[in-house]
């Protein structure tokens, strides 16, 4: 009995790093200039930004994190920094932000630009990183 404990918690800590490893896919992918429209579907690139919006990032400058003109929801980063992956519950991980803020301006950017979706690529780059996960798991208590 003892032996499936340790598996569980083994397999539980490692559960919790493919939250972390889905929100850095996430964060890389979006400020590459890419979302997904819904969970399972192909990248595609972000809405291009209107000319309006270009002059206003021309005026503040973005802080070093992309151009002006780059569709890529990095305009101070604040957003993107603040998405997380939280606790565990009924064995799923849920991706948000800490801070209703950033979850509000996430929920008004993703009508045009959807983004806090995982493309089917990287859903199977984390079912990979859970199999090994498991296979260790098991490997280790055994």
């Amino acid at each position: 009995m003892k032996q499936l404990l340790d598996m569980k918690k083994t397999v539980e800590k490692d559960f919790s790093e493919v939250g972390d490893k889905a929100v850095d896919l996430i964060k890389k992918r979006t400020r590459l200039g890419y979302g997904v429209s819904d969970h399972g579907k192909p990248k595609k690139k972000l809405k291009k930004l209107s000319p309006a919006y270009i002059a206003a990032r021309k005026k503040n400058k973005p802080k070093g994190l992309t151009s002006p003109s780059k569709s890529n929801l990095t305009n101070s980063g604040d957003m993107l920094d603040n998405l997380e992956s939280k606790d565990l519950k009924n064995n799923k991980i849920e991706i948000g932000f800490n801070n209703s803020k950033d979850e509000k301006k996430a929920k008004w950017v993703s009508d045009d630009r959807p983004f806090n979706n995982l493309s089917k690529s990287e859903l199977k780059q984390l079912k990979q990183l859970i199999d090994k996960s498991i296979k260790e798991a098991i490997k280790k208590n055994n």
